[in-house]
């Protein structure tokens, strides 16, 4: 007598159905997971209205939730992007903000948080556009900010340029602890260091929605080579590109640098479609950005994960799409990871 699932033999070798549960909708469960060092649980719902075909198919949502159990964190903040006279900065706000709301589930607080140009210097320096918190503030907060250094006003003091990347962040990195923020209006930097000491990490955010300009292996200026620079330490195995208040220093460990570029290719017309097909994307967007022929960010990407240190990279259409949420939460992920 055949018996098959879901029937079994009893002791008496009687074939019996075992009751299965059918109402699945709705219910939803708990799994205990491990987020790369930070424990949370998934809710998972299953219903039977997704799926992806022209049947009934379930479909299941899945939500990643932080552990209540995470201990409280602080990191500092240092956003580097690119600034023209377009709508474009608006996004690198919104960007911003997505970020800081996704460190905040994974309880990690930003004790200082500024704002600096990819490119363009102030003669030749490279200032602090914005920072929190600062008493001086021209800004009542950092979109504003960007709006403003995206204008012709903002734009006019930042008179030089530099053409390669990561050359700013190095300099800006060799003195952050003795950088004040730059007052445009009054066209001088404040009195107020922002970076007075090490927290328990810091997150770089690097935002480029245009081409970036060297490849790895070609980002080479006066402040040395940026591939050897980003992974370089002393013998406390802090990283020395990056000099806090006290001439304070952060373990290169605890530094994480989140890339979030326009796509890397050559093919054009196949990034803006690609691009334009992003739910939710804001259309008036694709007029001013653009890909990148030159691979830059994928490859410092993973060069910074070969050696063992903090990485991410998100596509920038993406991140101001309505997938922007979930898709930067990796982000914090990545930093709680690494300051755990």
């Amino acid at each position: 007598m055949a018996c098959t699932p879901p029937c079994r033999f009893d002791e008496e070798q009687n074939c019996i159905v075992d009751e299965m549960e059918e109402d699945l909708g709705g219910t939803g469960g708990e799994i205990d997971i491990e987020l790369g060092g930070a424990e949370g649980d998934i809710d998972i719902d299953i219903d039977g209205n997704g799926g992806n075909g022209n049947g009934n198919g379930g479909g299941i949502t899945v939500d990643i939730m932080p552990s209540d159990d995470l201990s409280p964190k602080v990191v500092d903040l240092l956003v580097m992007a690119p600034f023209d006279q377009s709508v474009i900065g608006a996004y690198y706000g919104v960007i911003m903000d997505t970020v800081i709301t996704q460190l905040d589930r994974y309880k990690i607080s930003v004790a200082h948080a500024a704002i600096a140009p990819m490119y363009r210097r102030l003669n030749t320096d490279t200032p602090l556009l914005y920072g929190t918190p600062d008493n001086e503030s021209e800004f009542m907060n950092y979109n504003e900010a960007f709006e403003y250094f995206s204008s012709e006003e903002g734009l006019l003091p930042l008179d030089n340029e530099v053409d390669i990347d990561g050359e700013n962040l190095l300099q800006l990195g060799a003195s952050l602890g003795t950088a004040g923020v730059y007052h445009p209006r009054q066209g001088s930097e404040g009195s107020q260091y922002l970076f007075r000491a090490p927290q328990d990490g810091m997150l770089v955010l690097w935002i480029n929605p245009f081409a970036r300009r060297c490849n790895l292996n070609d980002c080479e200026g006066a402040e040395g080579n940026l591939a050897a620079k980003l992974i370089a330490s002393n013998g406390q195995e802090e990283a020395t590109w990056l000099s806090l208040g006290g001439q304070g220093r952060l373990p290169l460990q605890n530094i994480v640098h989140a890339f979030v570029g326009t796509e890397e290719t050559s093919d054009e017309d196949g990034f803006f479609e690609r691009c334009e097909n992003r739910v939710g994307l804001p259309s008036r967007i694709l007029d001013h950005i653009e890909p990148s022929p030159i691979n830059l960010y994928q490859q410092l990407n993973r060069h910074l994960t070969e050696e063992g240190l903090g990485s991410y990279r998100v596509d920038f259409c993406q991140a101001v799409s309505d997938e922007g949420y979930d898709a930067l939460e990796g982000v914090a992920q990545k930093l709680r990871q690494k300051i755990d």
